[in-house]
């Protein structure tokens, strides 16, 4: 839980809520034929969560090297390979330079009964630094283990506007 005091212009407020904090530990270029990565994290109503993430090739193909992590109620975490997931797109969002990103997708983790529909709480999260990308908070809704669970996540979305080939 999150709480603090926010200011707009001369006012204050009191605020409180759940939040994310995201540190990148390290970054290294991507390969010679990659592009970028979308990247999910999600937290659900039954406590547990999933992160998954894929790297996409130039030709449209997933890297070898996407994978992800399910940590069930006790704390075990269960590794998954590309082979172990599927990200499917279901909906998208032009930004203001006419570049497309994903805007909705439907994840589904066979072997762990999982099947979600992940919504954007907004379209337009993109950040505009000295690249352009998309990231931000997201609604869940779905099936895990046969239960119907909710959550939030969060989205990073790279390789859209530009590719990140040389960016780092």
């Amino acid at each position: 839980l999150t709480y603090g005091r926010l200011r707009i212009g001369q006012e204050w407020f009191s605020v409180n809520g759940y939040s994310w904090m995201d540190h990148e530990f390290g970054t290294s270029t991507l390969g010679d034929n990659q592009v970028g990565w979308d990247w999910f994290s999600m937290q659900f109503d039954n406590h547990t969560e999933l992160m998954l993430f894929q790297i996409r090739n130039e030709e449209g193909s997933m890297s070898e090297f996407s994978s992800g992590t399910f940590v069930d109620t006790k704390g075990k975490i269960s590794n998954l390979s590309i082979e172990n997931f599927e990200i499917q797109v279901i909906d998208s969002w032009i930004n203001p330079n006419g570049f497309t990103y994903p805007s909705g997708w439907i994840v589904k983790v066979a072997d762990l009964e999982i099947d979600l529909t992940i919504t954007p709480v907004i379209e337009n999260q993109e950040m505009n630094l000295f690249f352009q990308y998309w990231e931000g908070a997201v609604f869940i809704e779905g099936i895990v283990n046969g239960e119907d669970i909710s959550g939030f996540g969060y989205v990073e979305l790279t390789g859209y506007d530009q590719s990140m080939q040389g960016v780092f």
